[in-house]
């Protein structure tokens, strides 16, 4: 009866993942961000716009108003 006693194999733990994985993960989040601060950049501008009309004496009406 030979018994070998070779070390256990190591579990591969859920939260490992591959550099390409990382990789692509990070580019999508950037896309997001970036994304979302153009909307934000948008707003604010046409924020800025309309308070300036406003100061000016301008009635402003919105499309989605009835």
């Amino acid at each position: 009866m030979s018994t070998s006693t070779q070390p256990p194999k190591p579990k591969r733990r859920w939260y490992q993942f591959s550099l390409l994985t990382l990789l692509i993960v990070m580019s999508m989040l950037v896309v997001g961000v970036a994304w979302l601060a153009s909307i934000a950049r948008e707003a604010r501008r046409q924020r800025i716009v309309v308070t300036e009309f406003l100061e000016l004496g301008a009635t402003i009406k919105f499309s989605d108003e009835q």
